[in-house]
């Protein structure tokens, strides 16, 4: 399976955690541009060394399955805090899209969210942190099949998280030109169960993301300095981020959709008032 950053940063003494091709490698090379400190996590250590030879001082690796049962995430958690004395931002960018339909799938494993828990102690106990979900807007794609989301439960963390002083950002990148969709297609079948009823979507699924592959019109690198800039610190923070053309437009049709069903049934929804 291809290895996805989680991100540990500091800016000077902020660390920062998650790492290993695409878009994750991207925001650890615009963090340690800025002067951060970043810890990066891969399942295989083998695939994010370079970066560890290339800033020795700045960047410390870490191998992290965020698959693993709760109790090996916390004990990373609690090696990856060891290293500079404190985790100022965590980056969950260890997803990937997976061709297949949700009751193909089989057990669900939702890592980023047990990476967040194994951190929010340290975060709650400091009065200070930034959680950071590399989301997608295909979860906002209307009547879109095969997509399935964390977006709500980082809606839900925001608001509970924010008395103690945690920010989270909600990031969600259109189609950027990287090599998941690649990746897409390759491990696709070796983790979800094919079932012959979804076979004609699955195909059409297959061949548009064929189709998209190196026409992608966002850039990795230009995404990743704007996470990286919007989490350090400036004033106005967005808790949802749609970052491309694509993902402006697929949101913003979903945000219609909605407000469509709402006014069509607005008379049944009414109904049931005293």
């Amino acid at each position: 399976m291809t290895d996805k950053f989680n991100i540990l940063r500091s800016t000077s003494s902020r660390k920062r955690y998650g790492t290993s091709s695409g878009l994750g490698r991207e925001l650890v090379l615009a963090a340690l541009a800025r002067g951060d400190k970043v810890i990066a996590t891969a399942r295989t250590l083998s695939n994010i060394t370079e970066l560890k030879a290339e800033n020795k001082e700045a960047c410390h690796i870490m191998p992290l399955d965020v698959t693993a049962d709760f109790a090996n995430v916390q004990k990373t958690a609690e090696e990856a805090i060891g290293v500079w004395g404190h985790v100022d931002v965590v980056v969950n960018n260890a997803g990937i899209g997976i061709l297949a339909h949700f009751e193909e799938l089989g057990r669900i494993t939702l890592g980023p969210l047990n990476v967040t828990n194994a951190f929010l102690p340290h975060m709650r106990a400091r009065r200070e942190g930034t959680l950071v979900f590399i989301g997608s807007r295909s979860a906002w794609l209307s009547g879109n099949p095969v997509s399935i989301s964390y977006l709500a439960a980082a809606d839900n963390i925001a608001a509970e998280v924010a008395p103690f002083g945690i920010r989270v950002l909600n990031a969600l990148p259109g189609g950027l030109r990287t090599q998941n969709r690649e990746s897409i297609l390759r491990i696709s079948p070796s983790i979800s169960k094919s079932i012959s009823d979804y076979e004609p979507v699955r195909k059409r699924m297959t061949e548009w993301l064929t189709a998209q592959m190196g026409k992608e019109t966002g850039d990795p690198a230009k995404t990743a300095l704007v996470i990286v800039d919007i989490e350090n610190g400036k004033p106005i923070w967005p808790s949802m981020l749609a970052l491309g053309e694509d993902a402006e437009t697929d949101i913003r049709n979903k945000c219609l959709q909605v407000l469509h069903n709402l006014d069509e049934w607005k008379d049944v929804s009414r109904s049931i008032m005293f």
